[in-house]
């Protein structure tokens, strides 16, 4: 039996580590093992061979474990972290981040560029506009509408803060507020109609074009009237101008001749078609705008009663949020 010399145990004598504590024995030197000798100078010495310090003792190496340490818990961090660092897959590795796309693209901005010129020449040279992509001409037509819509909205707040301070019992900031509440409605239920009738006649016309014997396509006839657009949107867009700094009788006035205009210019896009029945040319063109004529006259009809009934539905619901 021997004891261990951390917790007095007694062990085996060929025991190798203790029963009690696991403390390791320390093995006694063979004579096949070098012998720890003092240095004269009372230093110890180390053993070539093995690499160890002479007079050091021989511990065994423990078998290392697979089993990975277990995390220590982090303390908890407060305050503004620090930011985080690349990422290494191996060491010595840098993995960049994932590049980060421009919002605007160079495509986007040669497009843009494309679009600026073609609308110059559109606003400049009505008549010698052409080509372009398709979406040239719906920004064109739906530009237009919004204006036209935009002017027709200020005037009818102007006009209906005066029809509506009429009513007696009712304070002028009660109106006011009303009308500030139901004029983005408005305007929106504008704009939608104001397009609807435009592509409403623009079907009209390609009607009559059939009926001539035309045989030009819709989208032809629809990207050469867009085309030609330039006056009667510098119209709009002026007659907005005076409505919203509430120079109204100009801003009204403006607005009719464009919207006069426009409707007279489509009489000519007719006639400007090409005439192939049987029948004298002018006859024909003559009895297609007559029909113009009365089918633009229906669908302004339909959308005038379904735009009144929604502006009379919002400016009622505003007036009832206001008072109630």
């Amino acid at each position: 039996m021997k004891p261990c010399t951390q917790c007095g145990a007694n062990n085996q004598d060929g025991a190798k580590f203790c029963r009690q504590c696991g403390s390791p024995f320390v093995p006694v030197p063979t004579a096949t093992q070098s012998a720890t000798q003092p240095d004269p100078s009372g230093q110890m010495t180390q053993n070539s061979s093995s690499g160890q310090s002479v007079g050091q003792s021989y511990i065994p190496p423990v078998a290392q474990s697979n089993v990975p340490p277990q995390a220590q818990p982090q303390p908890a961090q407060f305050g503004p972290q620090p930011a985080s660092q690349p990422q290494f897959s191996q060491p010595g590795q840098f993995q960049p981040q994932s590049e980060v796309k421009p919002l605007i693209t160079p495509e986007m901005k040669a497009e843009a560029r494309a679009f600026g010129d073609w609308f110059k020449t559109f606003f400049l040279r009505p008549s010698e506009v052409g080509g372009g992509k398709p979406w040239y001409a719906l920004a064109v037509i739906f530009a237009t509408t919004m204006l036209s819509a935009l002017a027709a909205t200020s005037e009818i707040s102007h006009g209906g803060s005066s029809i509506l301070s009429m009513i007696p019992f009712v304070d002028s900031y009660y109106i006011s507020e009303a009308v500030d509440e139901a004029a983005p409605f408005v305007f929106v239920v504008l704009w939608i109609m104001f397009s609807l009738y435009l592509y409403g006649i623009l079907l009209v016309l390609r009607l009559m074009r059939a009926l001539m014997g035309d045989p030009v396509t819709f989208r032809t006839l629809h990207d050469d009237y867009a085309h030609r657009l330039a006056p009667w949107l510098g119209l709009f867009a002026l007659a907005a101008v005076f409505a919203l700094i509430h120079v109204d009788v100009l801003a009204i006035t403006l607005w009719v001749l464009a919207v006069v205009t426009q409707s007279m210019w489509m009489m000519v896009l007719v006639y400007e078609g090409d005439s192939r029945r049987p029948l004298d040319s002018q006859w024909v063109k003559f009895l297609c705008v007559l029909l113009q004529i009365v089918l633009s006259a229906i669908v302004f009809i339909i959308l005038v009663t379904v735009l009144s009934a929604i502006v009379g539905a919002i400016i009622a619901g505003a007036m009832h949020n206001v008072l109630y």
